[in-house]
């Protein structure tokens, strides 16, 4: 599973706008603890793959991350195998 769709299984009122999507955000103190009802959590990739949070609200990534049940690290893609570059043999 990639880290993207980690991050959009967890989260409600999910749309995609172009190459991003939009979602209510989790914290249970968003809109004074009314909840999101206008989605304000915007969610993007970078070119490997990892997963770009904010919320419009200001709400902090890591009280996102903690709502949604992960860890500041499942927002990055798990690269697996060798990974030699073209100048050699790595380490």
């Amino acid at each position: 599973m990639s880290a993207l769709d980690r991050v959009l299984d967890r989260l409600k009122n999910v749309r995609q706008k172009g190459d991003s999507y939009k979602a209510s955000c989790p914290v249970p103190t968003h809109g004074l603890g009314r909840g999101d009802r206008n989605p304000s959590l915007s969610i993007g990739t970078d070119a490997e793959g990892n997963v770009l949070l904010r919320c419009f609200a200001n709400c902090e990534t890591e009280a996102v991350v903690d709502a949604l049940g992960l860890r500041i690290a499942d927002l990055f893609e798990q690269h697996t195998g060798n990974r030699t570059g073209a100048g050699g043999g790595g380490v």
